[in-house]
């Protein structure tokens, strides 16, 4: 309808104003121009008739310029009104082109109705979906959706909803199903140019899609929602403020004992004051898209208990990617904390016990070794499991020996023994074996543990240690994986609190005290044991303990009847999985025979010391002899070669000795002090010389606590005394003023020995294994005897630089 009165107009408007090339154009524009003239000459004619006789003709003029200028502005102001009218009504047409190019091309059912209800328009959609009902374009045209579905009240429906919308001049929005197809309807109003409602457009579009998506969702979140309300674990959402979002589970409830409705919407309830800035950190962590595994982390429930736990948390992307919540999955670890604590008490006392531990399966295959077990047999943890005891042990396996082994471990019995073992360097030894099985609550045996002691050095000096075996059997009854093996644990062993108090002792401990368990629990170990221990002693255990180490030493003890007994100590720490100490565990054997032994060994070592400081003395005093007789020697001689060779001969001797002499003299029977003995040594190559300090300096520049063995003092002092001669010998011609360095230094394993004087140095392209001097030869001859590496060096004054090691004492046949 708006299109027909469009084009009626335009068609109006292109006849009179030539919108278009015709041949009626300027001849219709030269008409419309003189009737406009002539209309404005008559009104100017009867206006000139008025005036005077005499101003006709000027009048007249006048008159007809002025009419031709008004009707000229008068065509031109009302053609470029029309023209303009023309040009918006032709924009107005291509949009009615386009906006039905579009409505053809959409995938949506397009109709419009008009103000009597019935269809006017379909676009292409709209006519294949009539046509799926048995419609065509024209049975549907011109009708009211009454008039096509008769008896139907969604016609009825339809077309009181267009009135409705004609009356109220909104939008109606429905959604509506045929079948298994979803549509989503809008009846829109189309308004003409006042404002009123001209015609009603009815959109359909299939959400059929849509809605299936929506129904998998409801039921993907129905069956996520159960599967969150059925976990163990506790599910949570947090926010990014870190209150709780929409998730608190079942498992969650019963966990820390608030409600869903008491937590949702707040901060968590559990979180102690002390433990927030802890709890913001991880949550800002989460927000960075970080996935968050914390261990161990205590909170507390609602009843005011503590309770540890462990969280997963997983970041929540929403639509644009961006982190809007945090889902947290938490586990309570309480339980197992307080076993794993349990286990790592008794896993680290298991460690530090002298006797090796062995725990295999059923099928004798090794699952754990302790480092006792490593340090006797040799075997590294890795070469053992997966091993068989016997076949590791022995080269072989007997079948009678396992098979009697495995009818007493099965019978639910100890089974004792001794076996002659051998180590992975193939050395042999004795060892006491005691292997139990280990029972769980069903009764039912699930692995085997032996406890096996080296009893080499026992079973040939003590025949009594068998009988201590047998006494000890009815400790073996019941042994578990790791609590049973400290329980036959041979040595006292004790577990103390942090406040040092007794909180296990072993039926060993017992035995050997006199005390009873009960008698010992809560006790201080000093004060139950009456123990002669220097206060030192005690502060020395804290600070050891304290730094995470073990303390070893000995303690003078006295049991509960009285009598006193040494006893060998070691104590350790037991820590928990954080490295924190928990609590202190004690290992006490009785080394009462042996201190009497080591008192009787030590006399026996006091008299052979006394007798070796006689017999360097001895040395000493018979080459001081022989340096006395070498020096009579030389004064009845006038040649002054043979003199200087008697010199450094006793120069030679003098430095032998002086090793001697130091042995004697020092506190230490076997080493020697070399800065002690060097500066000795050089005074008296000085004075043998006639050298004053004042023309030649002596500077040493060793390091502390050198000290060596015969071995190497011997052919190092020579050395020495050679280099220093010759410096003194052929350094420093007529005069000459200088000084000569010594210094020694630790390098690597060895040691590094540097003698350096300021005098004239040595000869150019210098050879020292071609020189037929005796003193470079025996410098060559001490330094190989040293095992060491000769460098020497003459551009600036002589420079002797020897690597070497220490000699090790060889027994001598």
């Amino acid at each position: 309808m708006r299109e027909n009165k469009l084009s009626f107009l335009q068609a109006c408007l292109r006849r009179v104003f030539g919108s278009e090339a015709s041949p009626y154009r300027y001849g219709l524009n030269a008409s419309a121009a003189l009737i406009l003239f002539t209309i404005s000459f008559i009104i100017t004619f009867n206006l000139v008739r008025g005036a005077g006789t005499n101003e006709h003709l000027f009048a007249l003029l006048g008159g007809f310029i002025y009419s031709l200028i008004v009707s000229a502005l008068l065509f031109i102001i009302i053609k470029s009104h029309y023209l303009f009218t023309a040009k918006k009504n032709t924009e107005l047409l291509a949009s009615e082109h386009k906006y039905r190019a579009l409505s053809e091309n959409l995938a949506l059912f397009i109709s419009r109705f008009g103000l009597d209800k019935k269809y006017v328009y379909l676009n292409k959609e709209a006519k294949n979906l009539f046509q799926k009902y048995s419609f065509a374009e024209k049975d549907v045209l011109g009708k009211k959706p009454t008039e096509l579905y008769k008896n139907s009240d969604d016609s009825i429906y339809l077309e009181n909803k267009i009135d409705e919308v004609i009356k109220s001049k909104e939008i109606f929005t429905d959604e509506f199903s045929l079948g298994e197809v979803y549509y989503k309807w809008q009846l829109i109003p189309e308004f003409d140019g006042g404002g009123k409602v001209e015609s009603v457009l009815s959109i359909l579009l299939d959400i059929s899609d849509i809605k299936n998506a929506e129904e998998k969702l409801l039921r993907e979140s129905n069956y996520l929602n159960t599967v969150i309300e059925s976990a163990p674990l506790a599910v949570l959402d947090l926010n990014r403020d870190g209150t709780v979002a929409s998730i608190w589970n079942e498992a969650a409830e019963k966990m820390f004992g608030w409600k869903a409705e008491e937590v949702i919407g707040k901060y968590l309830p559990y979180i102690q004051e002390e433990g927030k800035a802890e709890f913001e950190a991880n949550v800002k962590n989460g927000l960075e898209n970080k996935h968050l595994v914390l261990k161990n982390i205590l909170r507390r429930k609602k009843s005011g208990e503590d309770i540890y736990i462990n969280v997963d948390t997983c970041p929540i992307p929403d639509e644009k990617g961006n982190i809007t919540r945090i889902l947290a999955f938490i586990e309570d670890v309480t339980q197992k904390k307080l076993y794993r604590e349990e286990i790592h008490k008794l896993s680290e006392a298991l460690k530090q016990s002298p006797y090796s531990v062995i725990i295999t399966n059923l099928m004798g295959t090794i699952e754990y070794v302790n480092p006792h077990f490593t340090s006797i047999s040799g075997y590294e943890f890795d070469e053992a499991v997966g091993k068989n005891p016997m076949l590791l042990l022995h080269g072989s396996e007997d079948t009678e020996i396992d098979n009697e082994i495995r009818n007493t471990l099965f019978a639910g019995n100890v089974w004792k023994g001794e076996f002659f073992n051998k180590k992975k360097n193939g050395e042999n030894y004795w060892a006491s074996v005691q292997i139990s099985p280990v029972i769980d609550e069903n009764g039912m045996p699930i692995c085997m543990v032996a406890i096996e002691e080296d009893i080499t050095e026992k079973k040939r000096r003590d025949k009594q240690l068998e009988d201590s075996l047998h006494e000890k059997e009815t400790m073996l009854k019941e042994i578990r994986k790791l609590s049973e093996a400290i329980k036959q644990n041979p040595n006292g062993l004790m577990i103390t609190r942090l406040d040092a108090t007794i909180e296990y002792v072993n039926p060993a401990f017992c035995e050997q005290s006199g005390y009873s368990l009960e008698e010992c629990i809560g006790k201080h170990p000093m004060l139950l044991l009456r123990g002669e221990v220097d206060p030192e002693i005690g502060r020395d255990i804290g600070m050891t303990l304290g730094s995470g180490n073990v303390w070893k030493g000995e303690f003078r003890n006295k049991k509960k009847n009285g009598e006193v007994y040494w006893s060998s100590v070691q104590i350790g720490p037991i820590k928990d999985e954080a490295g924190n100490t928990v609590n202190c565990v004690g290992i006490e054997q009785d080394i009462t025979e042996k201190k009497q032994k080591d008192k009787q060994l030590e006399e026996t070592l006091l008299e052979k010391e006394v007798m070796l400081k006689e017999i360097h003395h001895r040395v000493k005093n018979n080459l001081q002899i022989v340096l006395s007789l070498l020096k009579m020697q030389a004064e009845t001689y006038r040649s002054t070669e043979t003199i200087n060779a008697l010199k450094t001969s006793r120069n030679r001797i003098n430095s032998m000795a002086l090793v001697h002499e130091n042995l004697y003299q020092s506190k230490e029977i076997t080493k020697v002090d070399l800065n002690s003995y060097v500066n000795t040594l050089v005074r008296n190559i000085f004075y043998t010389y006639g050298v004053a300090e004042d023309k030649i300096r002596f500077r040493s520049e060793i390091e502390d606590k050198i000290e060596f063995g015969l071995d190497t003092s011997i052919p190092l002092g020579l050395l020495i005394n050679e280099a220093v001669s010759n410096s003194l010998k052929h350094g420093f011609p007529d005069g000459r003023k200088g000084e000569i360095l010594l210094e020694c230094r630790k390098k690597g394993d060895g040691y590094s020995l540097r003698i350096k004087d300021t005098g004239v140095g040595l000869p150019k392209n210098l050879e020292p294994e071609k020189l037929n001097s005796l003193g470079m030869q025996l410098i060559q001859i001490l330094c190989s005897q040293l095992d060491g590496e000769l460098n020497m060096n003459g551009t600036t004054g002589a420079e002797i630089r020897v690597n070497f090691k220490e000699i090790k004492y060889k027994s001598r046949v």
